[in-house]
Order: structure tokens, then sequence, then C-alpha cells
């Protein structure tokens, strides 16, 4: 029998907890208005850890962001390209998504503009001024942003660097800065030790590092390239082993992330691409080609980009062009195209997974002040309609009603098996105390009668003493007796 709304309303708050690791993030915004305890479960930072960390490891809230014909933001469930969702309506198509970690997005136009948003809360921060001088006599410039989390510092951090040219593409100075979002400030490092290949470069957040492709030297950009990471914590740089592609014919590189790994899209010259995961994060040993395509499978290749795997691991994801998504079988080797659902046009800018994660944030769209505002008037509702709707939800949220159950009755009994080793548990220590309680009970009986005895003794010893004084008296008597007659004798 299904739970009735009174019954999950005062389930145990493990159990609760349970049930919304598994729920997406927007569900939970709403489910913080159902009850006082409700919103202090999802609202605890322990909490939002433990979401975020289900939703990474199972890839179950993974969506796609996508730029529509509109030129607004939207977001897709990457495992049904569905449910499509318009983001926050200030940040449109003049918005470059530069990076994502954790269900955050790192949204900018050039150095002036920077902004963190996360979608589900739909709470953006403004970032401060970076305050890079611009040269005007510069015509020429490179950009890197990256963006990621430092575990050791619980601290999440973007990292610029701007790279300035003459008309001639010679190198004049580059600019570093690292924004913390705990002190909300930059923070200036020395020259970038590197240069910037590419106009415009993909820093990518993997094992807390930005990981990007540079070229050494700066002078003409020599055609090697290498893999570097920006460690967010020490802020310092690291070269990282690359997989043993055909360099010869290579001609450009780019980092990405893939099912939480490190890969690397690689681009030749015969019309070739191939997408390298580094399976083992910093051994070169662990380096696996996962995709190679080719006309006439694809046309413009090097506008090929992974994006996820799909739910049974069979295929992979790519971003083709910006506009079209395609689907590579890893064991077929067969591609097959597909679109979302809901935007007849689209260019696909990034993924997000669906989290918590907090933004101290200045700003929120009209819309989250909307749904503040219903939230708010929530409470009358919930009396009117009863909470059955949001447990049905929560059912089908979870795919299988069955889970909710299977989930309430397994915790329910592992519950009153605890309780009945506490009542055993007490009641051995009960039997326990009356067993000492009767010992001592004994003890105190026997002492009571040693008491008694006592007193029996001391009367005892008063009664011989009194039989004694009787005696005494007795013998008194006779001798005065005794006295009283030799008296008479003489009178006589």
């Amino acid at each position: 029998m299904d739970p009735q709304p009174a019954e999950v309303l005062n389930l145990p708050a493990d159990i609760i907890r349970n049930i919304f690791t598994r729920l997406p993030a927007k569900f939970l915004m709403q489910f913080r208005c159902v009850s006082k305890r409700w919103g202090a479960v999802i609202d605890s930072p322990e909490f939002v850890k433990e979401h975020l960390n289900r939703s990474v490891a199972t890839g179950a809230n993974l969506h796609l962001i996508l730029g529509g014909e509109s030129g607004n933001y939207y977001s897709a469930k990457v495992a049904s390209l569905d449910c499509v969702v318009q983001l926050n309506a200030e940040f449109d198509a003049r918005f470059t998504l530069s990076g994502s970690c954790n269900g955050l997005l790192l949204l900018e136009r050039g150095r002036d503009e920077i902004f963190l948003l996360n979608p589900s809360t739909r709470k953006y921060k403004k970032l401060p001024n970076p305050l890079i001088p611009d040269p005007g006599y510069l015509e020429y410039t490179s950009i890197c942003y990256g963006f990621g989390y430092d575990p050791v510092c619980d601290d999440y951090k973007v990292f610029l660097v701007m790279e300035f040219r003459d008309g001639d593409d010679q190198w004049i100075k580059s600019e570093t800065r690292v924004y913390s979002l705990k002190s909300n400030s930059w923070k200036c490092l020395r020259d970038f030790p590197y240069s910037l290949p590419y106009r415009r470069v993909n820093g990518v957040h993997v094992k807390g590092a930005v990981h990007m492709v540079v070229a050494f030297g700066r002078e003409n950009l020599p055609p090697g390239r290498e893999i570097v990471a920006f460690d967010l914590r020490t802020e310092g740089y690291r070269t990282v082993p690359k997989p043993d592609y055909e360099d010869k014919n290579c001609v450009g590189m780019i980092t990405d992330v893939l099912g939480g790994c490190l890969c690397l899209t690689v681009i030749y010259c015969e019309y070739r691409v191939d997408m390298w995961v580094m399976k083992e994060y910093g051994v070169k040993e662990s380096w696996v080609k996962l995709v190679t395509l080719a006309p006439p499978m694809v046309e413009d290749y090097a506008t090929l980009a992974p994006i996820a795997y799909s739910t049974d691991g069979k295929e992979v994801l790519l971003n083709h062009k910006g506009i079209t998504l395609i689907w590579y079988h890893l064991e077929t080797k067969t591609v097959r195209k597909d679109s979302v659902r809901g935007l007849s046009r689209f260019y696909c800018a990034g993924t997000c997974v669906g989290s918590l994660v907090l933004l101290d944030g200045d700003g929120e769209t009209a819309n989250r002040n909307k749904q503040l505002e219903q939230e708010g008037k929530f409470g009358d509702i919930k009396k009117q309609q009863g909470e059955e709707g949001k447990i049905c939800e929560i059912k089908k949220q979870l795919g299988q009603e069955g889970k909710v159950d299977e989930i309430i009755k397994q915790q329910g009994e592992e519950a009153k098996i605890g309780e009945i080793k506490k009542q055993q548990g007490q009641g051995g220590r009960i039997s326990e105390i009356k067993k000492q309680q009767g010992e001592e009970g004994k003890i105190g009986e026997i002492k009571n009668l040693q008491g008694q005895e006592g007193k029996i003794s001391e009367i005892e010893k008063q009664q011989g003493q009194e039989g004694k004084i009787g005696e005494i008296k007795k013998q008194q008597e006779e001798e005065k007796t005794n006295v009283k007659k030799k008296k008479r004798l003489v009178l006589d």
C-alpha cells in the first residue's frame, strides 16, 4: 500500500535524505516549502554535497546548455534530450559559456562582464572586474577562461589569461588573474609562462586543476603543443602527458571533459579527428582512443566535441558544428543524428549537472522572484490540496514508484530492528538491574535479620541481667526474713 501524505512527512530524517538525493534540484527547490523539516534537510550543507556527489556519480541530473534561435539559453536533459527549460533571461547569446563545475556556470562577455550562475536555483553572482589594463595600440588578443573547484579550500575559482600581440602577431605581454568566490576578489599572478595557440583556448576542470592546450615559446608560435594544468590550490603549473597521437599530421588539439575524465580532441590535416580519454589521471599509459571520425561519416570534422556517455555507456553524444547532436556507437563505430525536443534550432554551448550549490549572489531573475513569491503562498495551497501531489512527483522522478516504498520498507524494517535491539539491550540491562536489586534485597533482608537477632540478644542480655537482679532481691528478702525471725526468737 502506498504511504499516506502524513506518513511521508513524518518519516525519519535519514529516509527523507535518502529519497531526496535521487531527485532533480528543481523539484527539491519546491519541496523546501512543504515543511520546515524538509527545508532544513534540503538547505543543509551536508545534504547539498551529498546530492551533488550522487548526481555527479550517476549522471542522472546532467543537462545540455543550449542557445536557442531567440538568443536565450536553455537546458535539456542529456538522457532524454527533452524537458527544455529557459535559463535566466539576463543571459543571452551575447554571453559565452566558458566553464561548468558542480552545477555552476561561468558566463562572460570578455573581461568586463563575468557571472556565475546556478541554473537550478536561478541564483547568479556578478564578479568584480579583474582590472586588466587595455593597451589600445594592440590589435590581437588571445583569451583563456577556466572555472573549477578547490576541494582543499572548499572554494570555487576562476582562472583567466589574456595575451596581447601586435599586428604582426608578435607577443607583447600576458596578464593572468585568479578569482576566489570565498574572498570575492581577483589575484594578479606572474606572467603566463606559455603561449596561447588560438584566439580562444578552452580551459576545462579535472581533479582540482584547469587544463588547457598551450604552446612553448612566444615567437611565431611553434607547431608543438602541450597540455598544461593550472592547480587551483597551489596556483602553479604542471604538464600533463599526452597520448601517442600522430604528431606530424596534427593541426590542432582541444581539451574537454568526458565522464569526469580529461579528454583530448586531436585534429589532423587529412580531415580526420581522434578523441582520446585519460582513464587514470596523470598516467600516460591510460590514454585510450575512444572515437575516430572522418568523412563521409561527418563533415566539418574540426567542430566536433564530446558531451556525455549514454545511460548504458555504449554511445557517446557529440556536438557537431555547435548545431547538431550525434551519437557515436563505441562498438559498431557508427553514428546517428539526434535532436532536442522543443527546440527547432539551437547551438550547443556545454553541459551542467543539476545541483543545489549556493551562491552568495547579488542578483536573481524576475522568474526566481516570482518563484519565491509562489513558494511563500505554498503553505496555503498545501492546506487546501494536501501533499499528495508532491509525493507523486517524488515517485515519478525516481522512475519507479516501488523504489520509494522499498526504501521506506527497508529503512523502516532496519529502524524496527534497531528499536528491537535497543529494547533488548535495555531489557538486558533491566534484568541485570533487577538481579542486582534482588541480591541487594537479600543482603538487606539478611542485614535486617541480623539486626533483629542483635536486638534479641540485647533483650536477652538485658533479661539475663534483670534475672540476676531478681535473684539478688530475692536473697535480700530472704535475709531480711531470717533477720526478723532471729529478732523474734531473742524477744521470746
